[in-house]
């Protein structure tokens, strides 16, 4: 075995180990100042979120005791009544707009049952539009739904757009 003291190890070696220690052991005590630094403040964000949520409990019981007080004090005589006039009037509004929607309806179904009619009666409506007695057929069927009431509003328009087309030939 060899003895230690006669081992040789340059200045440079022993300093970069010893500055190396020393700079460990500053990292660790700032990695600990830091961990108590975040801990106390964590600490206090904590302390105020608890003060400050007792606060806002305490000031809603206080709202919900005066609204109780507010309602046991009132009686129903103070509660406003409606005005008949003006429900009376709302209703008149919307009876007016009812007979519009159904006065439109009349009319739909009016022209929907000259159309019928017309199609009906193919050689007089014709009048040198070509047309055939499969497209009057489905014509007849989208328009008997549609005044049934099992057509949709796509379907009244697309019949439209054909019966326009036809007459445009």
């Amino acid at each position: 075995m060899q003895d230690i003291s006669k081992i040789k190890l340059p200045i440079g070696i022993i300093a970069i180990i010893i500055i190396q220690a020393f700079g460990l052991i500053w990292y660790v005590a700032t990695l600990d100042s830091t961990v108590k630094q975040v801990s106390q403040t964590v600490d206090e964000i904590r302390t105020n979120t608890a003060e400050q949520s007792v606060a806002v409990i305490q000031n809603d019981i206080s709202n919900i005791k005066t609204n109780i007080e507010k309602l046991e004090q009132s009686s129903p005589a103070s509660i406003p009544a409606y005005d008949d006039s003006e429900i009376l009037l709302r209703m008149e509004e919307l009876e007016a707009q009812i007979r519009n929607i159904q006065g439109g309806m009349r009319e739909e179904r009016i022209w929907l049952e000259t159309i019928q009619a017309t199609l009906d009666t193919p050689e007089e409506a014709s009048s040198g539009v070509e047309i055939s007695s499969a497209e009057i057929e489905a014509l007849s069927k989208t328009l008997s739904n549609i005044l049934d009431g099992k057509g949709s509003m796509w379907k009244k328009s697309k019949l439209k757009e054909r019966i326009e087309a036809l007459e445009g030939k």
